[in-house]
């Protein structure tokens, strides 16, 4: 399973193991990393908070003080994976075999209720911004979309380049490269590869008119010609441990964006992987077992990563964060038992599987049932940072960071200290502009959701159904076979998933809730409608970019056809 990742004694051990069927063996070689019993994140409630679910006892957190002690600049490390489902790790389902992801989530903190955005580009601005995405931007931009983020933000590698980080960036950007101002170089990444779009092929990163490879560092901007010379993954992997290897000479504390291209479309994973899955689950269909074996690459990238930051020495002072930019795509990942997936708000396209693991967490081996949201990670990692220039405020952007710091709730010894608050105790997973522009809109219309945090209601406004088994719930073999739909929610619809994850009952029915579930409808509905007037509210641009998409320009595929490589083509 290791053919493309891991070293020295670990890939050895588990080299000898190859012929097991049982994750949950191979993953014996790995317990030096964390408790031997198997953390496995339960959907539905019924475990007190902050418990080892292997036996249901509550952590009391440790005594050993020194697991806390830091320095006051640890390594970062951000790996984001791509349209992976909920289904689609080994800690959900111990068919796929993701035996590193499996240890180091289990040796750290498994974060079950993790929220993105029910697509890609809106997730990574968040990340990078630390805003909302109604905040920062909703759509997901093509290639020919003349479209660039807020350069008024200031980013997260920017903010932590200010403070002494060596900051890196490898896969996927996203985020907007039609002007040079929007590259990645440019936005606070010292070194930055990978592709500038929302997907490409895997083998030879072609892209529509041209090959969809870039590389911009201090003394170069422009085509990485490295295309075609492997499995792209497999290529940015070995120049993170590059890059990790360079703190035996640059001393500086490291922040590495690993923006994986799996499990994203086209299907194409090592024929190995896929061959050693059909073998192992003969009962999967050809797309299961790719999309299995794309994740067990996101296994190997991460393994190489970490062996990376143990052989340098400083594992001991990094904090690592997994996560998935939004829920498993239509006819590919499974997002089982949830229900819907990628671009729909439902809990299979905006809850994903996440983690976050350190030697400096003090109570690890657990899963947190807290909301998290992927904005977090902006305040939460210039905390870590030391960062003391106002971290909260990233600049004269329209809207403040929506993002709070979670790492004092995460690392209390004792647990004791409470979730930080959120204003009006909400996430907001989504806003439709197109209500604020008289006639609608066409992109996206009608559609958003929101999530109270202190009970639970979840608020879905809108047509869901981009894809019909978006309405749907994955069975366990998704996508071998699927299931009927559900009701779509138009007007809108009200769950609670706290004690309904699967949104199986929509509270908004008329008799099916009871008069505290009317209440939180119209509480709900009230702070939804309430977005619309927040200062600033609305722009015409922003409403162009979340409602319609954005703009194609032709120049662009003219530009990639007339030099062979997609980049900036308006200045």
């Amino acid at each position: 399973w290791l053919s493309g990742g891991g070293a020295g004694r670990r890939r050895k051990v588990l080299y000898k193991m190859r012929s097991c069927l049982l994750p949950a063996v191979c993953l014996l070689a790995w317990t030096h990393l964390g408790r031997t019993s198997r953390v496995t994140p339960a959907l539905h409630e019924g475990h007190p908070r902050n418990t080892d679910r292997s036996t249901g006892a509550v952590l009391d957190g440790s005594d050993d003080t020194s697991l806390i002690a830091k320095s006051s600049q640890p390594h970062l490390m951000l790996v984001v994976a791509d349209d992976v489902g909920w289904n689609d790790v080994g800690w959900h389902d111990a068919r796929v075999q993701t035996p590193h992801l499996n240890a180091l989530a289990q040796s750290g903190v498994i974060l079950d209720r993790h929220y993105v955005y029910r697509y890609c580009s809106p997730t990574r601005g968040s990340l990078l911004s630390g805003r909302f995405p109604h905040h920062d931007h909703q759509s997901n931009p093509g290639g020919g979309s003349a479209f660039g983020p807020n350069t008024n933000m200031t980013l997260l590698p920017q903010k932590l380049r200010e403070v002494g980080y060596r900051t890196m960036m490898r896969g996927k950007w996203h985020y907007g490269f039609s002007r040079p101002e929007y590259l990645p170089h440019s936005r606070g990444f010292d070194d930055a590869a990978g592709y500038l779009q929302g997907a490409c092929d895997h083998l030879t990163e072609a892209a529509g008119c041209g090959v969809d490879s870039w590389h911009g560092n201090a003394s170069v901007e422009g085509p990485d010609r490295r295309n075609g010379t492997g499995y792209d993954s497999y290529r940015h992997a070995a120049d993170m441990v590059t890059a990790i290897e360079g703190i035996k000479t640059d001393p500086r504390p490291l922040f590495v964006y690993a923006a994986l291209h799996v499990a994203h479309e086209p299907l194409e994973a090592p024929a190995e992987l896929v061959a050693q899955y059909k073998k192992a689950q003969p009962g999967w269909c050809e797309k299961k077992a790719t999309i299995a074996a794309m994740v067990t690459v996101a296994d190997n990238v991460t393994a190489q990563i970490h062996n990376a930051l143990v052989a340098q020495g400083v594992w001991d002072n990094t904090v690592l964060v997994f996560m998935t930019d939004n829920g498993g795509d239509s006819g590919c990942s499974s997002c089982h038992p949830l229900r819907g997936r990628k671009r729909s708000f439902f809990e299979g396209g905006v809850r994903v599987p996440s983690f976050v693991t350190s030697p400096l967490l003090p109570r690890t081996g657990r899963v947190d049932t807290g909301f998290f949201h992927c904005s977090d990670w902006y305040p939460t990692f210039l905390g870590l940072a030391g960062v003391t220039n106002n971290p909260h405020d990233s600049g004269p952007g329209r809207f403040a960071v929506d993002g709070v710091d979670v790492w004092p709730y995460l690392s209390d010894p004792n647990g004791a200290t409470p979730f930080p608050p959120r204003s009006r105790d909400l996430i907001v997973l989504g806003y439709n502009y197109s209500t604020l522009k008289p006639g609608g809109g066409v992109y996206d219309a009608g559609s958003g959701a929101l999530i109270e945090i202190t009970t639970g209601y979840k608020l879905v406004m809108g047509s869901q159904k981009s894809a019909q088994d978006i309405l749907s719930w994955d069975p366990a073999d998704y996508p071998c076979s699927t299931t009927a739909a559900g009701r779509d929610c138009i007007p809108h619809c009200l769950f609670n998933v706290l004690g309904d994850p699967e949104e199986r009952v929509d509270l908004s029915v008329p008799g099916t809730g009871n008069s505290t579930d009317s209440q939180a409808l119209a509480r709900l509905l009230a702070a939804y409608k309430g977005i619309g007037s927040e200062e600033g509210m609305p722009n015409p641009i922003d409403v162009m970019w979340n409602e319609q998409g954005t703009p194609y320009d032709p120049g662009a595929c003219k530009e990639a056809a007339r030099t062979g490589y997609w980049g900036p083509w308006l200045q």
